[in-house]
């Protein structure tokens, strides 16, 4: 028996949309990134004020300044349970993602795939000098996962 183009067509496109909705897209990934993104942003004020005082100073500040630098961040996010100056300028930034259902499934579990809660997981942006100014390093520290992380973090570039 010899099967033809359309017959072929026919079985691997049913086999991908049942595989499709067996193994549904792991779209919470894009969520997490966007949180973290919007950490970011929501501590850039910080990132500005750590810019200034090093500017001044010559070095950077430390974690006992922290209340003269993040009292003025207005946290609008939800997702971001706080900011928080720590030695050498660094700025750690603590998720809560607790309201979110991350939609953990059987074959999550099944296929060992780390779930996209960020929920006491921390962002920590470095400073450091350049030849340019200050380049902020948000790649090397912190527990969220490197997917979650801007693109360059996770070695796609």
């Amino acid at each position: 028996m010899k099967a033809t183009f359309g017959t072929l067509l026919t079985v691997f496109g049913t086999l991908g949309m049942l595989g499709a909705l067996i193994f549904p897209i792991d779209n919470f990934s894009y969520v997490a990134a966007s949180i973290t993104a919007s950490g970011v942003k929501t501590a850039y004020p910080v990132q500005l004020a750590v810019e200034a005082h090093q500017a001044k100073h010559g070095v950077f500040p430390d974690a006992a300044m922290d209340s003269n630098f993040t009292s003025e961040v207005t946290i609008d996010d939800h997702h971001i349970g706080s900011i928080h100056l720590k030695h050498g300028g660094r700025i750690e930034i603590t998720y809560d993602t607790q309201d979110i259902d991350w939609g953990i499934s059987w074959w999550h579990q099944l296929l060992l795939i780390e779930s996209n809660d960020l929920s006491g997981k921390t962002l920590v942006l470095v400073p450091s000098l350049a030849e340019g100014g200050i380049v902020w390093d948000e790649c090397s520290e912190g527990t969220v996962p490197k997917r979650s992380r801007h693109y360059q973090c996770s070695g796609h570039q």
